[in-house]
């Protein structure tokens, strides 16, 4: 039998090591968008990738494609990532992840040349996007109900502490060999992933999915507590966990069905969730974050010039960025959806990070070189277009159970007041008890699927005889 540390460990205690593993894990990021911006301006990088000469860069365009590239690799790592989570487990997921991560910073700190580095651009991409995808998902299973959002938030400030590293490093280093300067730094991004491929115990819910419950109920036991196994509390949440397993086989939960627009699943809307998940991660890049974590330092003369006061202002807004945008878009695209697909779901919000975190890495520097301080008033105008977007098309998810949230998106509108007036309908005809409101929607979803009709199609007589049938039932 393979040894498993974990047992050893108090139940409060190995929580909080989990998280701190997922903490590490996340590192990564945020170190790797702090540091590009400034090795790509050293003279060291600008000849070996030759985007210019000495420490100015000429040719803005490919050194944006070259931060870029990273993300293209996400895109591919976070749906194949979500789908190996479900295959073999979280654990070996993201241990996948942190070899491609370990291998991609291997070979970008050993580039001889800008092809070179693309290539190893996209391995350590692909290895984000299977940890972007899966630790929040991770995360989001360790945790209990009451304390999700808090567990959240306290490792997404892992995000916020690898960008601070990576300034600190190449700040640290600013005077050493030209080669060093940029070598090291991009070597250095190795360390948390180093850190990760540790001993962890798998999740309850895979060990259900794959007929090893009484590992999960172990495992279950020392994350709550150390609870009696048949505690009441712990029983329920097994039997949570039943039920979550089982309907994870739905048709509509499949890859396939969630990336057509959400096929079978009737008034869930899992298409809809699938489209506000990416949508949000994408806005969220809109804001100009790369701007101020990557390219912010990239300008020795200006940061000269304006002397503490400047990075003491960037550093406070990755601060509030970090604690009152990041952690809530993060959380926000893990909770819209149903447990047993939250893994699948999760892999489209990461897709549209990967999408916006590439769309602005590449024209970040062509704007500045172009528009100087410009490209800032840009972005933030596109703050202020985005904060009607959230309040009209993305309901409020905060202090609300799973069954809730289910509840929150069943209307045909995409409005919020409409999916709250459908909402309060559906809990009243239920006579107020949320979860049989809950358990009415699935029954209705299962009844679109067995008739594999679309829903909102209200010319299909099909579609009509499946709405009064459900009705009927419910």
């Amino acid at each position: 039998m393979a040894v498993q540390p974990w047992r050893r460990v108090p139940g409060k205690a190995l929580l909080f090591l989990l998280n701190l593993f997922s903490a590490v894990a996340l590192i990564f990021e945020g170190y790797n968008q702090g540091v590009f911006g400034t090795v790509s301006g050293t003279p060291g990088f600008i000849a070996m990738a030759n985007i210019g000469y000495d420490d100015i860069v000429t040719d803005a365009t490919k050194q944006g494609g070259l931060a870029a590239a990273y993300y293209f690799g996400a895109m591919i790592g976070c749906l194949v990532g979500g789908w190996t989570a479900d295959k073999i487990g979280r654990k070996k997921g993201v241990a996948i992840g942190a070899v491609f991560c370990l291998l991609g910073s291997a070979l970008m700190s050993g580039s001889v040349n800008s092809d070179m580095f693309i290539c190893a651009r996209i391995i350590a991409g692909i290895g984000i996007g299977f940890v972007n995808t899966i630790i929040p998902s991770w995360v989001s299973e360790l945790s209990s109900a009451h304390n999700r959002g808090s567990n959240f938030s306290l490792v997404f400030v892992a995000n916020y502490l690898g960008i601070v590293i990576a300034y600190w490093l190449n700040f640290g280093i600013r005077d050493s060999d030209p080669d060093f300067r940029w070598r090291f730094p991009l070597a250095f991004m190795s360390v948390p992933m180093l850190m990760v491929l540790g001993s962890t115990p798998l999740l309850p819910e895979w060990l259900i999915a794959n007929h090893r419950r009484a590992e999960a109920i172990d495992i279950l036991t020392k994350l709550r507590g150390d609870l009696a196994h048949d505690d009441p509390k712990l029983v329920a949440e097994i039997e949570q966990l039943d039920a979550i397993v089982e309907n994870s086989a739905h048709k509509r939960n499949s890859y396939i069905n969630i990336f057509l627009g959400g096929r079978y699943s009737g008034p869930l809307h899992l298409g809809r969730r699938a489209i506000m998940g990416a949508a949000l991660q994408t806005i969220q890049q809109w804001t100009g974050i790369l701007a101020i974590a990557t390219w912010a330092e990239t300008d020795p003369a200006a940061a000269e010039a304006l002397g503490t006061a400047a990075a003491s202002f960037a550093f406070v807004f990755l601060w509030f960025f970090t604690m009152l945008n990041i952690v809530p878009c993060w959380i926000y695209g893990s909770e819209i959806w149903p447990q047993e697909v939250r893994a699948k779901g999760y892999s489209m919000t990461i897709m549209g990070w990967a999408i916006g975190c590439g769309v602005t890495g590449f024209v970040i520097p062509i704007m500045l070189s172009r528009l100087g301080y410009g490209t800032f008033l840009f972005f933030g105008a596109m703050n202020a277009i985005s904060a009607p977007i959230i309040y009209f098309f993305y309901p409020e998810v905060a202090n609300k159970t799973l069954e809730e949230v289910n509840l929150l998106f069943t209307s045909d509108s995409l409005l919020v007041s409409k999916n709250m007036a459908a909402y309060h309908v559906r809990i009243q005809d239920a006579d107020g008890n949320v979860a049989t409101a809950a358990r009415r929607l699935f029954d209705e979803a299962d009844g679109y699927e067995r008739s594999g009709v679309s829903y909102g199609d209200e010319s299909d007589p099909e579609k009509k005889e499946v709405d009064a049938d459900t009705r009927e039932k419910v």
